[in-house]
Formats: structure tokens, C-alpha cells, sequence
């Protein structure tokens, strides 16, 4: 089976796999987190074969996906590449929900500001300013949380893992030569 490069592009409130030249999909986030569930089932060794909305992701030879579309062999691939396809994919789908569900992101938001936590939701700018634009035009949340004197407000917080020893050591530069000696 010849290797093309899949392209997985947001389009709107759409994502869409592209193979070469053909549009081999395009769908909302909700049937794409459906299609990345049903790559992952086959990945995980749980499901032979799992079709979803006319795609069917199955095992091949070993270490191998074959997708079909309407009974016709698309492309096959290593399970990375797949894994890679199913975590890219989410990604884009990520975006996508959080433009439809825009509005109640800043509502969410505004009452987090209003309740003196400006922890943002998203990083998207554009949502931000409906946040602080809620916060300080809706009567229903400024008379149930009245007084917010901050509209700064910040990003989506980010969990990193870190190793212990390294931060230990990035603190406190002494022992280093303690360790290395």
C-alpha cells in the first residue's frame, strides 16, 4: 500500500483528514472523538475491527491499522502513525469544541473572575475578552458576587511534570557538586 502524508485540518466547526489530494473525512468534534475511541480500541488490542460513522479502523499484520472508507481500503500504517493521527486529531477537535462552546467557557470564566479566582479557562484571546466582558456586563453575576476589582485574568493553568532532584538541584546550585563528586 503506497505511504501518503495525512493532513488533519480545523475548517471551521469541522475537522477534516486530508490524504494527498482526496478528503477522505470531515466531521464535528463530537464523531471525532468518537473516530479517535475507535482507532484507540484497535491500538489497545481490544477491539479486531471497530467501524464508526462509515470509517472502519482494523488490525493488520502485526503492528499495523488498515483504514477503509465504504468498504475500500484508505491507507494502512504503523500503530504510531495511527496513535499519532488519533492524538492529533483530538487536538483539533479541542479547538473546535471550544469555539462552539465559546459562550459558556465565558460564563464559566466570568464566574470564576467574579469569584475572585482569574483562572482562565482557555488561552484563547478572543474568549478572554468575553470573559471579562461577562464579568462586568451580566446583572445576574455581578449581584451575586459583587466587588471584583481584578479583571486580569490568566491563561489555562498547565500541570508539568518535573523530576524532583532536578528542581532540587535547579534550586540550589551547591549541590551539584555534592552529586557529582
Amino acid at each position: 500500500m503506497p505511504q501518503h502524508q495525512l493532513t488533519i485540518r480545523r475548517e471551521g466547526p469541522k475537522v477534516a483528514w486530508i490524504l494527498g489530494n482526496q478528503r477522505v473525512g470531515e466531521f464535528g468534534w463530537r464523531a471525532g472523538d468518537e473516530l479517535c475511541r475507535a482507532i484507540r480500541l484497535v491500538l489497545d488490542g481490544k477491539e479486531e475491527r471497530v467501524t464508526v460513522k462509515g470509517c472502519l479502523f482494523q488490525r493488520g499484520a502485526p503492528g499495523m491499522v488498515v483504514f477503509s472508507v465504504g468498504g475500500k481500503v484508505v491507507t494502512d500504517g504503523r500503530d504510531t502513525d495511527f496513535l499519532a493521527l488519533a492524538v492529533a486529531t483530538t487536538a483539533q477537535c479541542r479547538l473546535v469544541e471550544e469555539e462552539e462552546c465559546a459562550e459558556q467557557i465565558a460564563f464559566d470564566g466570568a464566574l470564576l473572575l467574579r469569584g475572585g479566582a482569574p483562572i482562565g479557562l482557555t488561552d484563547n484571546p478572543k474568549i478572554k475578552d468575553m470573559v471579562r466582558a461577562e464579568a462586568s456586563t451580566n446583572k445576574t453575576l455581578r449581584a451575586a458576587l459583587p466587588g471584583m476589582r481584578d479583571t486580569t485574568l490568566h491563561g489555562a493553568p498547565v500541570i508539568r511534570h518535573v523530576n524532583p532532584l532536578q528542581r532540587l538541584l535547579s534550586m540550589n546550585p551547591s549541590l551539584v557538586k555534592q552529586y557529582v563528586n
